[in-house]
């Protein structure tokens, strides 16, 4: 939803909500051109790689039932955008099957961060100082082995002959 307000919010601030009663898990962003920002609707419906790639762009829409219950919600929240109506818009978020991000290196060279969902404005300056601390080579300020790439790459079980624990002969 993106609301256009007449001025800039003042004081800038910004809303962070677990899901509630209206099913939705509001993040609000007020923005320096005078618009708000929120996202958090509830009512996702996830897609696999295979139901993305036949996904027509023209049936990636707002549900206006949606959109309905999240102005509900937001209104019981906050009184921060008033009588104004929302733009209503919808789009694909980026989420990786176990809902986490991925941040890491990829290789020698190149490290990734995406997938954060609907929480990228939320993750972003610890994303930042995460990256930044791996570029640099530094310890990053947080644990990040549950954020690995890496953890989507298949498995192969390494198959051969042993003797006493200790691989013989061809390995495959």
């Amino acid at each position: 939803l993106l609301f256009q307000m007449p001025s800039p919010v003042s004081p800038p601030c910004a809303l962070f909500c677990q899901e509630d009663s209206y099913g939705c898990h509001l993040e609000v962003n007020p923005r320096v051109d005078s618009t708000v920002y929120v996202c958090g609707c509830g009512g996702s419906r996830y897609l696999d790689n295979a139901q993305i790639a036949e996904l027509p762009p023209d049936e990636v829409a707002p549900n206006p039932e949606r959109v309905k219950t999240a102005l509900a919600a937001l209104r019981s929240k906050t009184s921060v955008t008033g009588d104004i109506e929302p733009q209503a818009s919808a789009c694909i978020r980026p989420c990786p099957p176990d809902a986490t991000p991925m941040i890491g290196k990829v290789s020698d060279n190149a490290i990734i961060a995406c997938g954060h969902n609907c929480w990228g404005i939320l993750w972003g300056p610890l994303t930042g100082q995460i990256v930044a601390e791996l570029v640099t080579g530094a310890a990053p300020p947080v644990p990040v082995d549950a954020f690995a790439p890496q953890r989507f790459l298949e498995r192969r079980s390494k198959r051969g002959r042993q003797m006493q624990g200790q691989s013989v002969g061809e390995q495959w």
